[in-house]
């Protein structure tokens, strides 16, 4: 294991156990634990209360990225946000699911991850999920409610569940 997933590995468990108090501690503060344990989190990033970031070993975040009030971001299977991103509040990205079949008892299936990446100028609308697996281009708006399970081309606007593109942004 690499020294800095060691130490991701070991701010991950501290912070996740700090979650309660961290209601009470500045969005710029939050930031800072959050580089503490991360590959990467970029100037202006904005961390409202409530948010949840589990697995964040291999979370790489850009500039001017804003996470709404109690968003829950899981980055076990990789997660990379791209710069002057909106990430509204009550979204979910996900980056790993239960594995699921006929034969597999549920209670001991496990996980599968895959990364998730969401590139430049993107807005997430609040209550939005993100699904593990997904590409979000650069210029794209998501709109509320709505479950991303397929990747979402550039200098688009998707919505519905699942989400599919509703118009081109020119």
């Amino acid at each position: 294991m690499k020294k800095t997933n060691k130490r991701a590995y070991f701010f991950d468990k501290a912070f996740h156990g700090l979650q309660i108090l961290l209601l009470y501690i500045p969005f710029h503060l939050r930031a800072t634990f959050l580089r503490l344990r991360s590959e990467h989190v970029g100037k202006g990033v904005i961390i409202n209360s409530g948010s949840l970031f589990i697995h964040t070993a291999k979370l790489w975040v850009g500039d001017n990225v804003s996470f709404g009030r109690r968003s829950f971001i899981s980055a076990k299977g990789g997660l990379t946000i791209g710069n002057n991103v909106l990430i509204a509040f009550d979204c979910v990205i996900l980056t790993e699911e239960h594995i699921y079949g006929k034969n597999i008892i549920m209670w001991e299936s496990g996980f599968t991850t895959a990364p998730v990446k969401i590139g430049n100028n993107v807005l997430i609308g609040t209550k939005a999920i993100v699904m593990p697996g997904v590409t979000i281009g650069n210029n794209v708006v998501i709109g509320a409610n709505s479950v991303v399970t397929k990747d979402v081309p550039s200098n688009t606007i998707a919505a519905g569940v699942p989400a599919k593109v509703i118009k081109k942004i020119k």
